[in-house]
């Protein structure tokens, strides 16, 4: 479910050529930075608010209208820019970017 929701998603940003998940191997590690753990924090508290109400199981569009909300919630790590605009913008320097062969 996870990689098709996913690919749906990069088509609805018009993000094109993006690489595949592999989730063969999983890495756990240490968060030390405060400003990201705040960050998912406050994602983690706005989560909650939209899901205190709902009873299992959650319908896709609601958990869509959930998703979109935290994807355009202003993110302090981010500089107050959303994770959407964030990737954006980060899909949009990589394309531009120069490669040297």
């Amino acid at each position: 479910m996870f990689h098709r929701r996913r690919e749906e998603l990069a088509r609805e940003l018009g993000l094109y050529g993006l690489a595949l998940f592999s989730f063969t191997t999983f890495r756990f590690g240490k968060r030390a930075n405060r400003h990201i753990i705040g960050s998912q924090n406050d994602l983690i508290y706005l989560l909650r608010a939209h899901l205190e109400d709902a009873a299992p199981p959650l319908e896709g569009g609601r958990l869509r209208k959930v998703e979109d909300s935290l994807n355009q919630a202003p993110v302090s790590y981010l500089g107050m820019e959303s994770p959407r605009a964030a990737l954006l913008h980060c899909h949009d320097t990589s394309k531009n970017s120069l490669t040297i062969s």
